[in-house]
């Protein structure tokens, strides 16, 4: 009788470790990123910088993956794109100082074979970029990428805040 709740207990004990460890080291693509500002507040913020990015030349539909970006400002994270096809749109939107500022991003495809997010070689990251930021002006920086997936430079524009 002894044996059996024994086993009975190494069983179950077994199950929930297995289970407990299976749902810390899952490779599943969920992100959650919590904004910093409410979103009540966002709606009275003018925000002055736009980062958008995309692949103009996917060679077939299985090349084209979910990708995104990390997006850092003064060599500070400041957040990250929306998950999208490597051929749609993804941005990031931010309110930031009049002033000079230095860019830098880092693009991550995701590896549908492997289930994980990895971050794209050295040949499709971009450089870095300085851009200003000026009174009642909202700034657009884009990111277009080759056939060969090799970054193209940044491409800004100025958009008046105030139509």
């Amino acid at each position: 009788m002894k044996s059996t709740t024994k086993n009975f207990c190494v069983f179950f004990s077994t199950i929930f470790v297995l289970y407990f460890f299976a749902g810390c080291v899952s490779k599943s693509p969920s992100r959650v990123i919590e904004p910093t500002v409410q979103k009540e507040e966002l709606s009275e913020i003018q925000l002055n910088f736009l980062f958008v990015s995309y692949d103009r030349e996917i060679i077939s539909p299985e090349s084209d993956t979910d990708a995104y970006f990390k997006v850092f400002i003064d060599k500070k994270g400041r957040g990250e794109t929306n998950i999208a096809l490597r051929s749609q749109k993804k941005e990031f939107e931010t309110d930031l100082s009049e002033d000079r500022h230095l860019l830098r991003v880092e693009k991550w495809i995701y590896n549908e074979k492997e289930k994980l997010w990895t971050k794209a070689p050295e040949k499709q990251q971009p450089d870095y970029l300085y851009f200003d930021i000026q009174k009642e002006k909202k700034i657009v920086v884009t990111l277009e990428y080759t056939k060969d997936g090799a970054a193209h430079k940044f491409l800004i524009s100025y958009e008046s805040e105030n139509p």
